[in-house]
């Protein structure tokens, strides 16, 4: 019985976390556009050319309608997906190109694990296994990309140091969160990156750890650990979330398909 229960609770999980994925394009499609707007709005142009703007827009709701309403094309979809999603990391450098470096790879950084998500999508979450297993490796990669990127972020930045350390007690920064707390998880995050992306020793313990980094720090960090209205647009802080609660999203499919 209680193996029944785990098998019929994996599959609804699955099954609502592919839906939810397969769904993202549309919030892409809209953020995208109020963002541009906003930017417009405040600075009375965008670095980005309009017919680039308009393609992107018409490129995810066509990828976002195949993938929630055709399952047969979902695999191909979300692959086309993965890869705009990469290139808009590019893109963003003309619309952020006034940000801080380190603000900025903080927001890529999210937009990174959306892409790794419609990877995770495109592999079927482990219902093609034996087809598609080079999806499953690059999803890891950028999943270990991800988590490398987070370590030298709070080695070297400051802004990083203060998002990571800002729900413990001021009195406490010095000694746990400087002393203690980064440290201990630039390691973490360093070793499961190498485990992630070369699926070596520890690869199991490095998958359940990036979730519970993600779901404990990161999530909580991104919804109100910075005021974030004070560095970037309204629309930025809103994909940002939106983005990180995608990851999320992806990491708990992850754990619950045991992939």
């Amino acid at each position: 019985m209680p193996d029944v229960f785990l098998k019929k609770f994996k599959r609804i999980t699955i099954t609502l976390i592919t839906q939810l994925i397969a769904r993202f394009p549309f919030w892409d499609t809209i953020s995208t556009m109020m963002l541009f707007a906003e930017v417009e709005r405040k600075t009375g142009k965008i670095n980005i050319p309009y017919f680039i703007a308009y393609a992107d827009a018409a490129f995810l709701i066509i990828l976002g309608t195949f993938m929630s309403f055709k399952p047969s094309s979902r695999s191909t979809c979300a692959l086309a997906s993965a890869v705009q999603a990469l290139v808009k990391c590019i893109l963003h450098i003309m619309v952020y190109g006034s940000l801080r470096h380190d603000i900025f790879f903080h927001i890529a950084v999210r937009n990174v694990g959306v892409a790794a998500s419609y990877l995770l999508l495109a592999y079927g979450f482990g219902a093609f296994k034996a087809k598609r297993s080079s999806l499953l490796q690059a999803a890891y990669f950028l999943f270990g990309l991800i988590l490398f990127t987070q370590a030298v972020l709070i080695l070297t930045s400051d802004f990083e140091q203060k998002f990571i350390t800002y729900f413990l007690p001021r009195q406490l920064h010095n000694i746990i969160g400087n002393v203690l707390l980064l440290p201990f998880l630039i390691f973490c995050l360093a070793v499961s990156a190498i485990s992630l992306v070369t699926r070596g020793k520890g690869f199991a313990q490095a998958r359940r750890f990036a979730f519970i980094f993600w779901l404990l720090i990161c999530v909580p960090g991104d919804i109100g650990a910075v005021n974030w209205f004070a560095l970037v647009e309204h629309w930025t802080y809103y994909r940002l979330v939106a983005s990180s609660l995608c990851t999320l999203v992806s990491l708990i499919g992850m754990v619950v398909a045991d992939i």
